[in-house]
């Protein structure tokens, strides 16, 4: 994965467009993993930038942390 970039498991069909944007918040920490993780804190803001129908690609301008697999990403308000 480009360090700027993400990719993700939703496109068109899941009614995304170009410059919506994405904010990626922390998964709650499992029993002995990182515990100072909040769950409510928001990880990265993406902003789509390519879309296909199931699939979109989008940028990372100020990341917190790394996205990576597993990590949700909701729409921002």
């Amino acid at each position: 994965m480009d360090q700027d970039a993400a990719y993700l498991d939703g496109g068109r069909s899941s009614g995304l467009t170009v410059g919506m944007k994405l904010l990626v918040k922390n998964k709650k920490p499992a029993a002995g993993a990182e515990a100072n993780l909040n769950p409510d804190q928001t990880a990265a803001e993406l902003v789509v930038v390519g879309l296909a129908e199931t699939s979109a690609v989008t940028e990372n301008p100020l990341p917190k942390r790394d996205v990576v697999p597993g990590d949700l990403a909701y729409l921002s308000s």
